[in-house]
């Protein structure tokens, strides 16, 4: 499983960033053999002039599913992050316990 964090607009990134990956390896540590790639951007959408402005978007990939995203907001980046996170976490459950079927009438 490949992870690429990415900050935009934020300070103190580095903490950050070791905070997310340790999260998402612990996370998603029994579905490694299943996701490709996790894609995390950790934002400041308006800039300093405050309020629930701090927005987390997930992309996992590898999945029989495709790419799924999930994006949280919050008024602190590790909040926002901690969101999307369990988002992630309950789908990537649930759609390894339930896979992709082909459509009907579609050859195996």
């Amino acid at each position: 499983m490949q992870i690429d964090i990415h900050t935009r607009h934020l300070d103190d990134t580095d903490e950050l960033r070791r905070d997310a990956r340790a999260r998402l390896i612990t996370t998603f540590a029994r579905f490694a053999a299943r996701i490709r790639r996790v894609r995390v951007v950790i934002e400041d959408v308006n800039g300093p002039r405050g309020g629930v402005d701090k927005r987390c978007r997930i992309e996992v990939d590898g999945l029989a599913h495709g790419p799924q995203v999930f994006v949280a907001d919050a008024d602190h980046p590790f909040a926002a992050l901690g969101r999307a996170v369990e988002r992630a976490r309950r789908w990537v459950a649930r759609a390894a316990v339930h896979p992709r079927r082909p459509a009907r009438g579609a050859m195996a």
